[in-house]
């Protein structure tokens, strides 16, 4: 509820990055375009994430195997393709809904119009959440009024 007592509901197409907002020091899991929903509830996150570290490596051992095995020991994918392909390629369906307990604090970047949010999940590739969109004061104004207290800067 904002303070006037109307419902606050904000929904914005967010483009995730991988980069870091101090003093979250963390790169953010998302990659591309997505939503971002602010509701009463909770956040609503619609986008794709980096797999887990563990299948990353044995998506990219297995390639690298493959390239291998395939072209008799002639041609091996370099490191550089492989990371690209993982990290930007090879992404995982996020889409999710958290809870306001659940954010543990955020971050914004003003100049570059960047928020990042983190929360308590167990899982390192879906935390925290970076993002860079035109409305990005109306998305810190709702994290203000359903996560007091939790901005760091």
């Amino acid at each position: 509820m904002r303070p006037d007592g109307q419902q606050m509901h904000v929904a914005v197409a967010v483009r995730f990055r991988k980069v870091m907002i101090k003093p979250i020091k963390r790169y953010g899991a998302y990659r591309g375009g997505g939503t971002l929903r602010l509701e009463r509830s909770g956040l609503g996150v619609t986008g794709k994430h980096v797999r887990s570290l563990a299948i990353r490596w044995v998506i990219g051992l297995g390639l690298f195997a493959v390239c291998l095995a395939l072209t008799g020991g002639r041609l091996a994918p370099g490191f550089i393709p492989l990371y690209f392909l993982l990290e930007y390629g090879l992404l995982e369906e996020g889409n999710r809904h958290i809870p306001w307990t659940n954010v543990t604090r955020f971050a914004s970047q003003p100049s570059k119009q960047r928020v990042a949010i983190e929360i308590s999940s167990s899982e390192k590739n879906e935390n925290p959440l970076v993002f860079s969109c035109d409305q990005s004061q109306e998305v810190l104004q709702a994290l203000r009024t359903f996560a007091p207290g939790r901005e760091v800067s």
